[in-house]
């Protein structure tokens, strides 16, 4: 089964051997435990633990692309920074436009 990659997506594909899918899937259940956590549901902590294991997940992911790439010999500078501007962009955009219209429904008029 083929992977569909998103724009701006540079992750290793399933087919590759150092592919680690439980590292993978730990980024969006970081999220939703930090999501979970600014909607108050009773009984469900753990958000600043959520942001932390995100920040791990990155930095792991960041510093193996790394690492391969200084072991392959590659100048990779720009390009590394191309990717991850072509990577964040589109959900920073996403997130400046929706954050105005969230907030607006949210928070009550005084």
């Amino acid at each position: 089964m083929k992977r569909i990659r998103a724009f701006g997506d540079d992750r290793k594909t399933p087919s590759n051997s150092d592919y680690r899918p439980d590292i993978d899937g730990l980024g969006p259940l970081s999220v939703l435990g930090v999501i979970a956590n600014h909607f108050g549901f009773p009984n469900i902590t753990g958000g600043f633990t959520g942001v932390d294991a995100f920040f791990v997940v990155s930095g792991f992911r960041i510093t193996r692309l790394i690492v391969d790439v200084i072991r392959s010999n590659r100048v990779f500078w720009a390009d590394f920074y191309v990717r991850r501007f072509r990577r964040i962009l589109p959900v920073g955009l996403g997130v400046v436009r929706a954050a105005p219209l969230v907030s607006g429904r949210c928070v009550r008029r005084l």
